[in-house]
């Protein structure tokens, strides 16, 4: 069995600046994507086990 392995990322001012403006677009599709998911009865389980989960912030 391989060890664990991570990667090691740092978010310069820029990268954030992006990260930023590109966040309401990104939470739009993902809210989406997941409404369209709990349509589907096979995913309805998982979906209600994310409801549970807290929002980064």
């Amino acid at each position: 069995m391989a060890p664990p392995s991570f990667t090691y990322t740092e978010l310069t001012e820029t990268g954030r600046a992006a990260y930023e403006k590109a966040r309401p677009t990104h939470d739009r599709t993902l809210e989406r994507a997941l409404a369209d998911a709990e349509a589907i009865p096979e995913l309805a389980p998982l979906m209600g086990l994310l409801h549970g989960v807290p929002a980064p912030r």
